[in-house]
């Protein structure tokens, strides 16, 4: 308990499962990861052609596997909301409800550049896995809601290399217009992790398919990849430190 309130007063922010469990940080907050991090390298798909399919390629150490629609960098520019399909009364805006590059001009779009509605998953299943070729113990990302109304209905799983699961949860996005959802603009909401035990796997599943509403596809820019435990984190260095500042203190 005293080594818990010391990670606590030092602002860790650990959740953990035991006192020398696996223990991650979750971040909705893209400065503040990379300050934990202090090193990460970047994948932004600035540097590969638009219209490429990355499905099955590996970037940087990351292998992009298809579990849904076709893994399409685009333009986020050229990416549009079509008019036909929709359910009646969904409130479309073309020229509003596409995707926005974080860094850049491109962005991963499973599909491509037709944000359409549901049920079609070559166009709005929107779901991936990235796979490390070494596990590494943190990653962050840009998540791009083509119309960003409150509701999310992308989940992360994070996996171990013996294929044990780190953490999940439903990852947030912003409410662009709460007085009118179905007015929503896009925008972009970051998540990261920082793990003790080293990821190996992250699966992303994108669960929206039907054709209410502009909402159902989304987008990922900028990948920020920790390829080594961040400051203070780990129980080889973190806490070991932690102990002995404790210890010192007495």
């Amino acid at each position: 308990m005293r080594l818990q309130k010391l990670l606590a007063i030092a602002g860790l922010g650990i959740l953990s499962h035991g006192l020398f469990a696996q223990s991650v940080r979750i971040y909705r907050d893209a400065a503040a990861f990379e300050s934990a991090a202090a090193s990460f390298y970047r994948i932004d798909f600035d540097d590969i052609a638009p219209n490429t399919d990355i499905s099955g390629q590996t970037i940087q150490g990351v292998t992009f596997q298809r579990t849904g629609a076709p893994l399409i960098v685009v333009r986020a520019e050229d990416t549009y909301t079509p008019t036909e399909g929709w359910a009646p009364g969904s409130v479309l805006n073309p020229n509003q409800n596409k995707l926005i590059a974080t860094s850049g001009e491109n962005v991963l779009s499973p599909g491509g550049i037709v944000l359409g509605p549901g049920p079609n998953p070559d166009i709005e299943d929107d779901s991936l896995t990235l796979i490390f070729q070494r596990p590494v113990p943190g990653f962050g990302f840009d998540h791009i809601s083509q119309s960003a109304d409150g509701a999310s209905f992308t989940s992360v799983f994070v996996y171990a290399a013996d294929g044990s699961l780190i953490f999940s949860e439903t990852i947030p996005i912003s409410d662009t217009n709460p007085g009118s959802p179905q007015d929503a603009r896009p925008a972009a909401d970051f998540w990261g992790i920082l793990s003790d035990t080293p990821i190996a796997r992250i699966v992303f599943v994108e669960s929206d398919s039907n054709n209410v509403h502009p909402d159902c596809n989304i987008g990922y820019d900028s990948f920020r990849v920790v390829p080594e435990p961040a400051s203070l984190f780990g129980l080889g260095v973190g806490l070991a430190g932690l102990v002995g500042l404790k210890r010192r203190k007495r």
